[in-house]
């Protein structure tokens, strides 16, 4: 069963299954749509099989497919893109990771940090084309093949794409909700409907779209609370992420949006650490690499909250 529609009108949400339509009464409506995985058409995509893994029935699939041994093909060098180089490798996978930025995880890293990662996922076998991009896909008998932006050919039996996630705003938009990258929701968790909550991956805050379990389970919490009678109001603390590649450990807070400032790194033989700072000196994010991330929970404290109460 899927919602097709929402009517705000009559408080009525539109379903269709295999069975035929029907309609279902609400008082109040919590979407929780979630997110999909982009995919870059370039010339020949149709001719090759791309997968995408965005839940479990997907990463099912994917691991069917690729069985034990193969040349894959990753396009994306973001947390999803190299998470999947390092245990790909790992597993004896000939792995290929391409990415237009000029070091892996260009958005959340800064370059001394992110070129550790490349130097170590290179370590563990990957072979990495960064600062390039696929233009054109084809193949023969003999198997698939990438063309890159400069020229170069990569043969491939699988591909996955990992360029990011797209929130799924379509039947919100449809219904006249403010939408912008995701469903845009106030600090009660309301849409501009205000019988209408959305929460996770399609949810835009005034902290943006933050598709990870973090923002998600303080979303959760503060919702039920909401929808049970008190007047609670969202807000995030500064939530790092842990980056799952063991051959860098990464551990990432980013600086809250529009926060001004600068990294600052220093890189020790056992790891990094990145200080992102305001020009009043002020710390508002912080990256740690190798052994430095024991240094977690101390840093984490310092930082401002991502959305302050």
């Amino acid at each position: 069963t899927r919602a097709t529609a929402i009517d705000r009108d009559n408080s009525m949400l539109k379903l269709h299954s295999g069975s035929g339509d029907a309609e279902l009464q609400y008082d109040r409506l919590v979407l929780a749509l979630g997110a999909d995985a982009r995919v870059f058409p370039v010339e020949g995509s149709g001719s090759v099989d791309i997968f995408t893994v965005n839940d479990l029935d997907d990463y099912r699939n994917w691991r069917q497919k690729i069985g034990q041994r193969g040349r894959v093909l990753l396009i994306g060098a973001g947390l999803i893109g190299c998470e999947f180089a390092n245990d790909l490798a790992d597993a004896g996978f000939e792995v290929a990771l391409v990415d237009p930025a000029p070091w892996p995880l260009a958005r959340l890293l800064p370059r001394e940090i992110g070129e550790m990662l490349a130097t170590a996922l290179q370590k563990r076998g990957c072979r990495l084309y960064l600062g390039q991009k696929v233009v054109r896909y084809g193949g023969d008998a003999s198997g698939s093949i990438a063309e890159l932006d400069d020229g170069a050919s990569l043969a491939f039996d699988h591909a996955l794409s990992a360029v990011g996630l797209k929130a799924r705003t379509s039947l919100a938009k449809q219904a006249g909700l403010d939408v912008g990258e995701g469903i845009i929701i106030d600090r009660t968790m309301r849409t501009s409907d205000p019988r209408i909550f959305a929460l996770g991956d399609c949810a835009q805050s005034e902290a943006g779209v933050l598709p990870f379990i973090a923002p998600l389970l303080a979303e959760a919490k503060t919702l039920a609370a909401i929808l049970t009678g008190d007047a609670r109001e969202l807000q995030f603390p500064a939530m790092p992420v842990i980056v799952k590649t063991p051959a860098l450990p990464l551990v990432l807070s980013s600086p809250p949006p529009g926060a001004k400032g600068e990294w600052q790194v220093e890189v020790q033989e056992e790891g990094a650490v990145a200080l992102h700072r305001a020009a009043d000196g002020s710390e508002s994010g912080f990256v740690l690499a190798g052994k430095k991330t024991v240094m977690q929970q101390q840093l984490a404290k310092r930082m401002p909250d991502l959305l302050p109460a």
